[in-house]
C-alpha cells in the first residue's frame, strides 16, 4: 500500500477538520449569508481540536503506483491553485480564508487522483456511501457504543453528522450551552488497528493547562488548555473515555476567556483574570465530565469487545 502526509503544519489540522466535517466551508458560507451572522470562532475551535483529538495523527493520502516524493509534488501544485481559487473567492481578493484554502486543496488533490479512503476500504464506503450512525440522540440523551450520555440541561443541540476518516467511523454531536460555551462529542470506532491509551492532545495555538494522567482505557483522559484561535482567548477542555479496543467517545467543551487586563506573571501564559476563569471553566467542565461519563459507563458487551 502506498500512502503519504501533507508536510504542511498550518493546514494538516484543517484538513483533518474537513475529514470529519466535509461540508464546513458550505455550512459557513451559509451562516455568513443569513442575516450577516457568522460561527463564533471559539465553536471553530473546538471543532478544530476535535478533529485533531480524534484524527491523532495527519491524515494520510493513497494512491496506487505513488509515493511521498509524487504526493509532496501534487500538493504543492494543488496548494498554489488553492491559495489562488480561496483568494478570488474572498471579499477583498487580497486575503484567503485558511478554511477554504484546505477545502480547495482536499478537491485538487481528489482530481489528482490521491485519497484519503485506503484501498481496501473503497468498495465499502461506495455501497454505503452515507457514513451509518453510531448514536442518536433524544429527549436529552444520546445512546450508543452500549451508553446512555446525559447531555446538561442548559445545552442544546446544533448540528450532528456522520463521517469517516480513514478507517474510523466518527458520528459527532455539537450543542451551544450558556455563557458561549460550546459542547462536542464524537462517538468513534475503528475498523483497523485500536486506539492507545493515551493523554488527551493539545495542539497549536493552545498550550496545556492542566491534565490527568491516563490509567486505563475506561477511566476518562482529559485535560484543560487554552489560546489564542483567530485573535480570540479560548479555554478548552478535552477527554478520551475509551470502551474497548476498537471504540471511543471524545468530547470537548470550549469557551472565550476574557482578555488580559495586565501582563500574566512572569514565566506563566495567563494574567490574573483569565487565571480566576480558566479556573472555573475548568471545575465546572471536570464536574459536568462526571455527570455525562458515569464512573463505570462501560456495558458487559463492551466489556467482552475490550478482549476481542
Amino acid at each position: 500500500m502506498v500512502q503519504a502526509r501533507l508536510k504542511n503544519q498550518d493546514l494538516t489540522p484543517l484538513l483533518a477538520l474537513l475529514r470529519i466535517f466535509p461540508d464546513l466551508p458550505r455550512y459557513l458560507k451559509r451562516r455568513e449569508t443569513k442575516a450577516g451572522r457568522q460561527l463564533p470562532r471559539f465553536l471553530l475551535a473546538a471543532w478544530l481540536l476535535l478533529s485533531v483529538a480524534a484524527c491523532a495523527k495527519a491524515p494520510l493520502w493513497y494512491q496506487e503506483g505513488q509515493g511521498q516524493a509524487e504526493f509532496d509534488r501534487d500538493a504543492e501544485a494543488c496548494l498554489q491553485l488553492a491559495t489562488a481559487e480561496a483568494r478570488n473567492q474572498s471579499i477583498s481578493g487580497n486575503r484567503e480564508d485558511p478554511f477554504l484554502v484546505a477545502d480547495q486543496l482536499r478537491l485538487c488533490l481528489y482530481g489528482q487522483g490521491w485519497s484519503p479512503i485506503p484501498p481496501e476500504q473503497r468498495a465499502q464506503v461506495a455501497a454505503n456511501p452515507e457514513a451509518p450512525a453510531l448514536a442518536v440522540y433524544q429527549a436529552g440523551r444520546i445512546q450508543g457504543l452500549g451508553q446512555t450520555l446525559a447531555i446538561p440541561s442548559d445545552f442544546d443541540l446544533i448540528s450532528r453528522h456522520s463521517a469517516y476518516a480513514g478507517a474510523t467511523l466518527n458520528q459527532t454531536f455539537s450543542f451551544a450551552g450558556p455563557a458561549g460555551t460550546y459542547l462536542n462529542l464524537i462517538f468513534q470506532r475503528t475498523h483497523q488497528g485500536s486506539f492507545a491509551v493515551v493523554p488527551y492532545p493539545v495542539p497549536e495555538p493552545f498550550f496545556l493547562y492542566a491534565a490527568s494522567t491516563p490509567q486505563s482505557r475506561r477511566a476518562p483522559s482529559w485535560a484543560a488548555f487554552a489560546g489564542v484561535f483567530a485573535d480570540q482567548w479560548v479555554g478548552g477542555f478535552g477527554a478520551y473515555l475509551g470502551l474497548n479496543k476498537r471504540e471511543r467517545i471524545t468530547l470537548v467543551f470550549t469557551t472565550a476567556l476574557p482578555r488580559p487586563t495586565e501582563p500574566p506573571p512572569p514565566g506563566l501564559d495567563l494574567a490574573q483574570n483569565q487565571y480566576q476563569a480558566m479556573e472555573e471553566f475548568m471545575h465546572q467542565s471536570r464536574t459536568k465530565l462526571i455527570d455525562i461519563f458515569p464512573p463505570h459507563p462501560v456495558s458487559a458487551e463492551n466489556a467482552a469487545r475490550d478482549y476481542d
